[in-house]
């Protein structure tokens, strides 16, 4: 057999050597793509539980100061979890302003305070970004993640009910009797509603 001959025969071997390289970088990047976007999604979820839950429960000391409210919030925040650890806020993680109903929109800073907003996150430049498993085969080893929840503080609302002689049978039978008191009822709503997501 000449030369030629067996340099032709030897090529397929190196050419199947770069298909299965190829291969295995594929077959890496659609398994990253189940395990790591999976947990990305499970850390997301645990951050949005838990700025909801910090949010909520911040928005409950806003009738008495936002020095409550912050503080508040930051307990919520580390009895929950993201990623096996607790999530820890810093004070750039809660703002404080008005929330416009008719627009839809955040304001941070105003004057008036009626709604909280909390930012759970995990990235990188606090040293607790979310790391990946296979990603890091296609140059990816680790992913930020936050979730916002903003809460809107809403009091509660004092209602007066006026009784009507013609309905006060007690009194009628009593004319000398003095007239009826207003019934005041405290009306206990959902006083720490979230803000509804703006459309798109």
């Amino acid at each position: 057999m000449s030369s030629l001959s067996k340099n032709v025969w030897r090529r397929p071997h190196g050419a199947m050597f770069i298909y299965y390289c190829c291969a295995m970088i594929a077959l890496c990047a659609l398994i990253s793509l189940g395990v790591d976007y999976g947990r990305v999604q499970l850390v997301k979820t645990e951050l949005q539980r838990t700025a909801d839950a910090a949010a909520r429960y911040g928005a409950t000391g806003l009738a008495t100061s936002v020095t409550l409210a912050r503080t508040n919030a930051k307990a919520s925040a580390a009895e929950n979890k993201a990623d096996g650890t607790s999530v820890v806020l810093k004070n750039s993680d809660i703002d404080f302003g008005t929330w416009d109903s008719i627009t839809k929109k955040f304001t941070a800073n105003t004057p008036t305070t009626n709604a909280i907003r909390v930012t759970a996150r995990r990235r990188k430049a606090d040293g607790n970004a979310v790391p990946l498993f296979f990603a890091p085969v296609v140059g990816r080893s680790n992913v930020d993640i936050k979730a916002i929840s903003t809460v809107v503080y809403t009091p509660p609302t004092d209602i007066v009910l006026d009784v009507p002689e013609s309905s006060n049978l007690g009194w009628r039978a009593c004319p000398t009797a003095p007239p009826p008191t207003p019934i005041r009822l405290r009306l206990v709503r959902d006083w720490t509603r979230p803000a509804p997501t703006p459309t798109r």
